[in-house]
């Protein structure tokens, strides 16, 4: 990286990273999450003062890579319930170095 320009990832680069998270991965989950833990959200005690931290299975089954056009990535992924799509994105860009 030059002068705050990113390089763009080779979609090898990219499908090595998405490999990683089959079968399935854990996610650690905000402290202001919405999960209920004893009865409890999440997002609750960290209010109070609490913080807990707690992770989340995410289940992948496959993806597919649709289009890529940096910066643009277009995937198909197929998941099981409760599955963060978001996060997924999130940590794809953070593996790659975005």
């Amino acid at each position: 990286m030059e002068n705050g320009t990113v390089e763009a990832p080779t979609l090898a680069e990219i499908t090595k990273k998405l490999d990683k998270l089959i079968p399935e991965y854990n996610l650690p989950l905000p402290a202001f999450s919405a999960k209920k833990r004893a009865g409890k959200r999440l997002y609750d005690e960290a209010r109070a003062g609490n913080v807990i931290q707690e992770n989340k299975v995410m289940k992948v089954h496959s993806y597919e890579v649709m289009k890529y056009d940096f910066p643009l990535l277009q995937i198909k992924v197929y998941v099981g319930s409760g599955t963060y799509i978001r996060s997924i994105a999130y940590r794809l860009g953070q593996q790659l170095g975005m």
